[in-house]
C-alpha cells in the first residue's frame, strides 16, 4: 500500500529523472538543470517525507549550500557581482583591494 510519503518521495524520483533525461538528450546549461532539482528535492512535502521515513529532520539542500559557503574564504558573491556590475567581457575591473 502507497502512504502519501511513498508517493511524495516516488513523484520526486521521476521529476528528478524526467530533469535529467531532458539535461542528456537536450544538452542543456547544468547551472538550469542544478536549480530544476533543487526545485524538486527541496519541496516541502518531499523533505517531510524524506524526515518520517529516515526518522530525523532532513536539511534543505539549499541550507546546507548556504552553510558551505559561508566556511569557505572567498570573495562574498554579492561584493563579487557589485564589483562586475556594468563591465563587458572586453572590460576589467578593478582589483579589489
Amino acid at each position: 500500500m502507497n502512504t502519501p510519503d511513498h508517493d511524495a518521495l516516488v513523484r520526486a524520483i521521476e521529476d528528478a529523472r524526467r530533469i535529467l533525461q531532458e539535461h542528456i538528450e537536450l544538452s542543456l546549461e547544468a547551472t538550469r538543470t542544478v536549480d530544476q532539482l533543487l526545485a524538486i528535492l527541496d519541496r516541502a512535502d518531499v523533505l517531510f517525507a524524506l524526515g518520517r521515513v529516515k526518522r530525523h529532520r532532513v536539511t534543505p539542500l539549499l541550507d546546507a549550500r548556504k552553510a558551505r559557503s559561508a566556511s569557505l574564504p572567498h570573495l562574498p558573491a554579492p561584493t563579487l557581482a557589485t564589483t562586475l556590475d556594468g563591465h563587458t567581457s572586453s572590460e576589467h575591473p578593478e582589483p579589489l583591494g
